[in-house]
């Protein structure tokens, strides 16, 4: 089993959960007839490639299309988006509302069938081998639906690792290290309602991983934590990725994308944009600014000239910042301090953001 999602039943609609578990459980079985219970499928007879290799694709999107009808009109959310993620790698997968993120996670996930492309997740196609394709697959999406409120953390990974078909003995260990490793294990018996959200994030994290899963998708996993909270979960994350894991992290939040991914994917109305490193996508806008630090203090006549003549420069004490990548306008200020013997102790180039970079694209009509 990989993906846990329930129809009718969501968190915080369990009562008395401890003494309910087993009845929820049953009562939802048939949502997932088609992944509960099913083991992860054993090398044998599986398709070509070793996916325990440390560069192997664990995750393949091929020419993905999705048209919605909306009315009279067709929609379309994703067009011919193509993209892999490799086992050690984080990928942020970012667009604005509406760019077709929701929608590619959901037919990765087998939740929404596209219109055309392929996908395969460790070699499987998750849509018409779910069997075989979603032991591999781990996600948290965003929102509150995750896990049940009023179940403990331990009951929860339990919960969970039932319905994947993991053996109680078998269940116990691995809700054991998960709690201890994402520093759970001290309040394992609590009731998940009572926990911070950051804890509640950590508890959707263990339940997305009880089943060992070589892919995790990842919706805002760091949306609404404090500072340590999200400290803590990058860690988390990034030492999943280490382990051999595949993440594909869909977030709003430029910062996490630059602390963590190795390479960011942008969809703009439904198509993929750009795709690259963070350094690869910053080097391909090129350079917004130079900052030149001077050895001494500026006269007040240099100031003049320097504004006169470049017009794009601000001066800050010896520091000067000229808003360019152009290097022929760098020459004739170094030209200008040359010309009043002022030496030059510092000249740095400044990369742009993701955040800009994104902005450039979004930006395109």
């Amino acid at each position: 089993m990989g993906v846990l999602l329930f129809k009718g039943l969501e968190c915080g609609d369990v009562k008395n959960g401890r003494r309910q578990c087993a009845s929820a459980l049953a009562a939802n079985a048939h949502v997932h007839n088609r992944s509960a219970g099913t083991r992860r499928p054993s090398s044998k007879g599986k398709p070509s490639g070793d996916d325990s290799e440390v560069h192997a694709t664990l995750l393949q999107v091929q020419g993905l299309h999705k048209t919605y009808r909306v009315g009279k009109s067709c929609v379309p959310a994703l067009q011919g988006v193509s993209f892999q993620a490799r086992a050690g790698e984080i990928v942020a997968l970012l667009g604005s509302n509406g760019a077709g993120k929701t929608t590619c996670v959901k037919c990765i996930l087998g939740l929404v069938l596209p219109d055309s492309g392929q996908i395969t997740v460790c070699g499987y196609d998750p849509i018409r081998q779910p069997r075989l394709a979603l032991p591999y697959i781990g996600a948290v999406l965003e929102g509150s639906r995750n896990i049940y409120w009023q179940l403990s953390a331990w009951e929860n990974l339990l919960f969970f690792a039932g319905i994947a078909g993991i053996p109680p003995a078998q269940a116990r260990q691995r809700a054991g290290e998960l709690l201890e490793r994402l520093g759970l294990a001290h309040r394992a018996h609590e009731l998940v309602g009572g926990f911070s959200r950051g804890m509640q994030q950590k508890v959707a994290l263990a339940v997305a991983l009880i089943h060992e899963p070589r892919v995790l998708l990842l919706d805002e996993p760091t949306l609404g934590l404090d500072l340590e909270a999200a400290r803590d979960l990058r860690h988390a994350l990034r030492d999943l990725a280490d382990a051999g894991r595949a993440i594909l992290l869909c977030t709003h939040q430029m910062e996490l994308v630059e602390q963590l991914a190795d390479r960011v994917l942008i969809l703009h109305r439904g198509a993929l944009a750009r795709e690259g490193s963070p350094h690869e996508l910053r080097a391909a806008l090129g350079q917004r600014a130079f900052v030149i630090t001077a050895a001494q203090p500026l006269a007040e006549t240099l100031q003049h000239a320097i504004c006169a003549q470049l017009p794009e420069a601000t001066l800050n004490g010896r520091v000067i910042t000229l808003h360019t990548h152009d290097t022929l306008r760098l020459y004739t200020l170094m030209h200008l301090l040359e010309a009043e013997r002022v030496a030059i102790e510092l000249v740095q180039t400044v990369m742009p953001s993701i955040e800009e970079v994104f902005l450039e694209v979004v930006r395109q009509p």
